[in-house]
């Protein structure tokens, strides 16, 4: 049975980790699963009073820069594409996107 060359490298260094880890020269590195991506949650955002500097019940683009996880995920948190983030949109943003 012949074993791809890829597979045996990706072997050895995984046991290499493990072997160094295990004799405390390094840390295994933690890897999030790749289906997980970093999402904003209720502590990385502030109160959506704090970014509607004018008042009119809707977050800006412009408004959303003052804080740049909110400037990172407005168009994915803008769900009706209207280039501004309602509360219940902005609440959906604050929760992690779920």
């Amino acid at each position: 049975m012949r074993i791809p060359h890829v597979t045996l490298i990706a072997l050895a260094i995984t046991t290499s980790f493990s072997v160094q880890a295990q004799l405390g020269d390094i840390e295994t590195p933690s890897v999030a699963p790749l289906n997980q991506r970093a999402q904003p949650g209720p502590a990385s955002v502030p109160p959506f009073s704090a970014l509607d500097t004018n008042d009119d019940r809707v977050i800006s683009q412009n408004e959303a820069t003052a804080d740049m996880t909110v400037s990172r995920y407005f168009m994915r948190a803008d769900s009706n594409r209207d280039r501004v983030l309602s509360r219940p949109e902005y609440l959906v943003l604050s929760r992690g996107g779920r």
